[in-house]
């Protein structure tokens, strides 16, 4: 008898030694001691919040249209004039022609080369280089800037000083087609049509990257109308910017065309494009008052020109220690702090500790019934050093400097407190029997 109560008082008196030798070692194995308090971290180490930037006025995106229509080199027009413009025989009755309708081949907002403006009148001509406009029997003449309206008067006048038509005659001009710019848009946020089911902590690797070729019309080549005609404003996936490539080489916009084409990554191709160009970056959300970094020049598109959606590879934060270990994506718009990350991955916030409590089983004791509550946030520094940020989870319920926003590649932990683990230690001595008894 005296032999088992020296047993049992020997074992209480190691499970006592091994909860000291826990609560003076916690410390040091988490590396807890060396971490700074979240509620003095410089602010230097802070994240960047992006919960205080507001939409950029999506009407910035787009180029201010002329009331009316100016032509330049590239547009093409209709002229009607009487036995010339088509040539007929003087006093024989002529009729305007009409130019016929092609049909639609596609339903595409910005067909390629343009949409035809017809049925029309007229002999359609083509606007050369630098405005100039090329008729029989005439020189040149400059329709660069010009409504249709003047550049009739203009054309009428022409024949009249050079006595081929005669004073009152009517001559039309009308747009066939106006002039288009050509520009190439890569973007990594267009999702694959096969079906997935994630979970809330993962994010889709289903994502496929599409090239799009669109030729925009005249007071419509702007990075607005180019957002819309080829799938919207970026997606989730990818920055909320758009990198704009000014070039003004025709023959980069078919030799990216070609590869993409070609079945080559969106991605690849906008890596190995001239790295001489003009990289403008256009975000989409700005902190209130902060002076916009671009400007209606650089929204404006030209043939060449190459838009980039970047996808968001790297924004992501990592669990371990009583988290379960999990890689998983941040919001794009929105901070989430320490405790919500913790929450997101399925850790415990004030209820029961451990990855599962098994509290209150026959013959056992009460397991992990008193929570972890401290967190220790581990952030790579743009020098490549790190540091340690403690969190106590209890305080961060009540104090918000406690909650430390988590920022892109933190590496979030959850530990016990060295009285929390004395006292599960503590409690797990205790034996409870259930007598369950029926009548």
């Amino acid at each position: 008898m005296k032999i088992a109560v020296f047993a049992k008082w020997i074992g209480s008196l190691g499970g006592v030694l091994t909860a000291l030798l826990c609560v003076t070692q916690v410390g040091c194995i988490t590396g807890a001691t060396r971490a700074i308090p979240a509620t003095r971290l410089p602010d230097i180490y802070k994240a960047e919040p992006k919960c205080e930037e507001i939409p950029v006025n999506l009407t910035l995106l787009r180029q201010e249209s002329p009331r009316e229509y100016l032509l330049a080199d590239g547009d093409m027009v209709g002229v009607f004039v009487p036995t010339v413009l088509p040539a007929t025989v003087a006093g024989t009755p002529q009729e305007i022609p009409l130019i016929p309708q092609a049909g639609l081949i596609n339903r595409d907002v910005y067909p390629p080369l343009g949409a035809a403006n017809v049925p029309t009148l007229g002999v359609p001509v083509l606007i050369g280089t630098g405005g100039s406009l090329s008729l029989p029997r005439i020189p040149s003449i400059n329709l660069s800037g010009k409504t249709v309206t003047e550049a009739a008067d203009l054309i009428r006048q022409a024949y009249q000083d050079g006595g081929i038509i005669a004073e009152g005659q009517p001559v039309s001009v009308t747009l066939v087609k106006a002039r288009v710019q050509r520009v190439l848009a890569l973007r990594e946020d267009i999702q694959s049509n096969a079906p997935t089911f994630l979970p809330k902590t993962s994010m889709s690797f289903t994502r496929k990257g599409q090239g799009d070729i669109v030729d925009l019309p005249a007071y419509e080549n702007d990075l607005l109308h180019l957002l819309a005609a080829t799938g919207g404003l970026p997606g989730i996936e990818t920055y909320s910017h758009v990198w704009i490539l000014k070039s003004t080489s025709p023959e980069a916009v078919a030799d990216a065309q070609a590869r993409v084409g070609g079945g080559e990554d969106a991605g690849q191709v906008f890596r190995a494009l001239n790295a001489q160009r003009t990289a403008i970056r256009i975000p989409l959300r700005i902190k209130p008052g902060e002076q916009l970094p671009f400007g209606p020049q650089d929204v404006i598109l030209h043939t060449g020109d190459v838009i980039y959606l970047e996808p968001r590879e790297t924004d992501y934060f990592y669990t371990g220690g009583l988290l379960p270990g999990a890689e998983i994506p941040l919001p794009r718009d929105r901070d989430i702090d320490v405790m919500e990350a913790v929450a997101i991955a399925n850790g415990s916030l004030g209820g029961l500790g451990g990855a599962s409590a098994a509290v209150f089983r026959a013959g056992a004791g009460p397991g992990n019934i008193i929570p972890p509550s401290r967190a220790v946030v581990v952030r790579k520094l743009p020098s490549g050093q790190q540091i340690m940020i403690r969190v106590d989870l209890s305080r961060a319920r009540f104090d918000p400097t406690e909650r430390v926003i988590i920022q892109p590649g933190d590496f979030v932990m959850m530990h016990y407190k060295p009285a929390e683990i004395a006292s599960n230690v503590a409690l797990n001595f205790f034996q409870f029997t259930y007598l369950v008894s029926g009548r």
